[in-house]
């Protein structure tokens, strides 16, 4: 359902419910907060559960709700982290450019989303911690099987950089994908 605003001229378009995952510690609950709040916290806060706020993304005049979960990445959740992703559309999945384990464990992220959610979910994977360049264990070559399957992107929630695009390239992707329609 799309909703015409023609008072404000933009269209309303209900929105995505799009889930946060990733190995604990990649910097989701970062992303999340830089991409809401626009505000970074050196200290790191372990999430319990998931938190979920939401956010408006204006692309061509289309006006598209994102609800976004920052959903728990240890293991000890996993057994209430599936509940969470029941109605989602698309996934942000987060790696640590720092810790090359939590790339390989970016598959196993995508099979156990796809196994919970009716419709197949769109993505965009996400290195994370890209300002940490001398810390970096994982390379852009390392990065180029993912990136020509899905969307992908590097990004830094300490300073900002490609936080806001990669959402709203997904709530790009997760418009056209529903609607058949470039925003």
């Amino acid at each position: 359902m799309i909703i015409d605003n023609s008072d404000s001229g933009s269209i309303l378009y209900p929105g995505f419910k799009i889930i946060l995952l990733g190995d604990e510690a990649v910097g989701k609950t970062s992303l999340f907060y830089r991409y809401v709040h626009n505000k970074f916290e050196n200290s790191y806060r372990q999430t319990l559960g998931t938190e979920i706020l939401l956010k408006e993304v204006t692309i061509n005049g289309v006006t598209i709700i994102l609800q976004i979960w920052d959903v728990a990445g240890g293991k000890y959740f996993s057994r209430y982290r599936e509940k969470f992703y029941n109605g989602a559309s698309g996934a942000v999945i987060v790696f640590d450019m720092t810790r090359q384990k939590t790339y390989d464990n970016i598959k196993s992220w995508r099979e156990e989303f796809e196994n919970i959610v009716v419709e197949v979910p769109a993505y965009i994977f996400v290195g994370n911690k890209s300002d940490l360049d001398g810390a970096r264990e994982i390379h852009d070559a390392d990065n180029e099987k993912y990136r020509y399957k899905y969307p992908f992107e590097l990004t830094s929630a300490k300073t900002g950089e490609n936080v806001e695009n990669t959402f709203k390239r997904l709530a790009e992707i997760l418009y056209k994908k529903k609607t058949g329609l470039e925003p």
